[in-house]
């Protein structure tokens, strides 16, 4: 009996390892996969790197010098935009500093002119004020003479 329950036990035992044991299978369906789908990998990148290379290569034979004689023409222009504005700058600038310096000039020129014109004020209001004391002293003498004559019962001179 011993010899047929071994028996029995690598029957069981292949059975099962062919039944459920998958393992191999499975190993060779997984590389077959990761085999087809690198070459269709490798083909889209081989394509990728093909348009790639052909776009470099327009890229530097027909639109680098194109771009680098535009470059330059626009940088001629541009250096003479900028001369241009440069010295139109300076103009306003130059102008600028002109009429300032014509302000301050008149406004100095202003000062002085309202100096003398207050100085003037001051010198004729002296004059008037001089004028005002002489004629009320002039007119107290004037009122007090005629006050001592009508108190004296006299009459004014007429001048």
């Amino acid at each position: 009996m011993a010899v047929i329950a071994n028996d029995i036990s690598k029957d069981i035992g292949i059975v099962y390892s062919r039944l459920f044991d998958n393992q191999s299978a499975i190993n060779a369906e997984s590389k077959n996969m990761l085999y087809e789908f690198e070459t269709k990998r490798g083909d889209k990148e081989l394509i990728k790197m093909n348009s790639s290379v052909e776009m470099i290569s327009t890229v530097n034979n027909e639109l680098f010098p194109n771009i680098v004689k535009v470059a330059k023409d626009n940088i001629q222009n541009m250096n003479e935009k900028v001369k241009a504005t440069t010295e139109k700058t300076d103009e306003i600038l130059n102008e600028n500093n002109s009429f300032q310096l014509n302000l301050s000039d008149e406004k100095k020129a202003l000062e002085e002119e309202w100096e003398k014109f207050q100085s003037w004020l001051v010198i004729e209001r002296e004059k008037v004020d001089s004028k005002f004391v002489k004629q009320m002293s002039e007119l107290r003498e004037n009122f007090s003479d005629i006050d001592g004559l009508t108190s004296s019962g006299k009459q004014p001179k007429n001048d």
